[in-house]
């Protein structure tokens, strides 16, 4: 009961006191011998005199009149335990929850990183999990920005890690390579595309991996072992030597549009892809 109700009612009830009829044993003025406060100590008997409540009735009317007023007050009442589906709905309807998800509109909290992956899928999770509980629309409001305020941080960071394990492996790789440094980073390029290629470099980099100096090493060895077997760049990739000229078919198998060129006579550069898939067969597998 909050105090600024119960001094609002206190006049109410001295209205509904006043109108109150009195009992015929009962309707004697607090205070006065042999009236129905005769029990009640003094301090008590003071507090009724200065109700004017005249009987026990019209007490007890003010104590309802009382109720009723924080009744309205209250507005909604929460279930209780026991209560099923259909009264937690409406209680939720009562406290604003939309009827359906869609009925949730987002804004975006200030302070995300510029490239934040926020997708429509993201949004209608949120707006699902907000229905679930029962949140009206400032509450969704504020159960999103937290949500996507903290996945904007942990992005944040997470970059923030991967710039810093990237400086760390570049400075690693320059103090053990020293002068080679240039050219091992270029082997290695080169080993990847010719393993891998983009999609090999997208990846690598998803997992957090590009530029990591295990693999960096492992790939500038086998670049230059491509090197060192006669797989020259010119380009065109065009190569020589079996390990090279593998690697290069290996590549465009995965490259569309030589594909398309490959199998449509009538694309231009068909004879010339034909000639090229042709020779790296020969070279790659000459004498088996």
């Amino acid at each position: 009961m909050t105090e600024d109700m119960t001094v609002a009612d206190i006049s109410a009830t001295e209205t509904a006191s006043q109108t109150s009829p009195s009992s015929p044993d009962q309707g004697e003025a607090p205070g006065k011998a042999g009236g129905w406060t005769d029990g009640l100590e003094e301090p008590v008997r003071a507090f009724v005199s200065a109700k004017g409540w005249r009987d026990a009735g019209a007490m007890v009317e003010s104590y309802r009149h009382l109720e009723r007023k924080m009744g309205e007050r209250a507005g909604i009442q929460l279930p209780g335990d026991d209560a099923d589906e259909a009264a937690w709905d409406g209680f939720y309807r009562a406290a604003g929850r939309p009827d359906a998800p869609t009925g949730y509109e987002f804004s975006m909290p200030e302070g995300l990183p510029e490239d934040f992956a926020y997708s429509s899928e993201m949004a209608d999770l949120m707006r699902g999990w907000a229905h679930d509980a029962g949140l009206n629309a400032r509450q969704a409001q504020k159960l999103h920005d937290a949500y996507v305020g903290h996945i904007g941080q942990w992005t944040r960071s997470y970059k923030s890690d991967q710039e810093r394990s990237r400086t760390a492996a570049e400075t690693e790789l320059k103090a053990e390579w020293g002068g080679a440094y240039k050219r091992n980073a270029e082997l290695a390029g080169r080993a990847m595309d010719a393993f891998g290629g983009a999609p090999l470099k997208d990846a690598l980099k998803a997992m957090g991996l590009k530029g990591d100096p295990r693999l960096m090493r492992a790939f500038a060895r086998a670049g230059e072992l491509i090197a060192e077997d006669g797989m020259i760049g010119d380009g065109g990739g065009k190569a020589a030597g079996k390990l090279g000229a593998r690697a290069e078919i290996e590549r465009l198998s995965g490259d569309t549009d030589f594909l398309g060129r490959l199998t449509d006579r009538d694309k231009p550069g068909h004879a010339d892809a034909v000639r090229r898939w042709s020779d790296l067969h020969a070279r790659a597998f000459d004498g088996e």
